[in-house]
């Protein structure tokens, strides 16, 4: 999974970084060379550090991007609600009282946590409080069905 990074200027301001600009970035600050964004540019001596968050990084495609900000569906050709699999990780107790249901399907538990898949219309999908599910799992869920 990769993360989002964050730039922080002498004067403290922050900047967030998405992980595929991440390389060029760090060899242009190694390098002494400024870095250029896409309302600024930001000298060398003026980065005070960059470090890697723990927010996780998706690319998410504009159309779901927008139909979130405007909280509209998005319909496929067939006319349903477009949805992809999403996942959270949960108390054990938890899981056992809200999400073992046909609904939610299992990934990985251990360790008192139960991470759980699930469905989402795109529209609806908060990655605040969830995450898109990988490739990988995403085939192991639909060889469940």
């Amino acid at each position: 999974m990769d993360y989002y990074w964050e730039l922080i200027q002498q004067d403290g301001t922050r900047i967030e970084i998405p992980p595929e600009h991440i390389e060029i970035v760090k060899r242009r600050w190694n390098n002494g060379e400024p870095i250029h964004m896409n309302m600024q540019s930001i000298p060398a001596n003026q980065i005070k550090t960059l470090y890697r968050t723990d927010k996780p990084y998706t690319a998410t495609p504009l159309l779901e991007a927008v139909a979130h900000a405007f909280n509209e569906p998005v319909i496929t050709e067939a006319g349903d609600i477009q949805a992809r699999w999403v996942k959270k990780t949960v108390p054990s107790r938890m899981h056992a009282k809200k999400y073992n249901t046909p609904a939610y399907k299992v990934l990985e538990e251990g360790g008192g946590v139960v991470t759980v898949a699930y469905r989402v219309p795109v529209h609806l999908i908060d990655t605040n409080s969830m995450q898109y599910c990988e490739v990988d799992e995403i085939n192991r869920l639909t060889r469940m069905h």
